[in-house]
This record gives structure tokens, C-alpha cells and sequence, in this order.
């Protein structure tokens, strides 16, 4: 999603930029090698990475999630 507006303290400083939101997909996991991944290719020193633990949703998104990460459901 581009055109988020950041507004966040930096080294000191009050800093306000433009930034682009992403979501990516994937199992818990494959987590760790998906934030190693994001560090090693962002531009930034610190990038903000999130995850979020889904409760429940549309199962066939959900079996899709897990047949394209090669992690099928239990």
C-alpha cells in the first residue's frame, strides 16, 4: 500500500516520510528466514517487521496459505 505517512523518532530526531505498507504471507515457520531475507534487502537500518497470529479466517485462503508455503494443514 504506498503512500503511508510515518511519522517516528530517529536518532534523536522526529522524523515524518513516506513510506509503503506490505503484507506477505507465509507460515510461522518460515518466519525467521523471511525476516533475515527483509534485513539483508531493505533500505532501512531497523525495517518495521510484524507478524500477526491469525485466529481463524476463510479456510480456503488459509489451505491455500499452507499449500503454497509447502506446509500442508494438519
Amino acid at each position: 500500500m504506498p503512500g503511508i505517512t510515518s511519522i517516528y523518532r530517529w536518532e534523536g530526531r522526529i522524523e515524518k516520510d513516506t513510506e509503503a505498507l506490505m503484507f506477505l504471507k507465509t507460515k510461522k515457520e518460515k518466519l525467521p528466514e523471511l525476516v533475515e531475507r527483509i534485513k539483508e534487502l531493505h533500505s532501512y537500518d531497523v525495517p518495521a517487521i510484524l507478524s500477526l497470529h491469525i485466529l481463524g479466517g476463510n479456510e480456503d485462503y488459509l489451505r491455500w496459505v499452507d499449500e503454497e508455503t509447502g506446509s500442508p494443514a494438519p
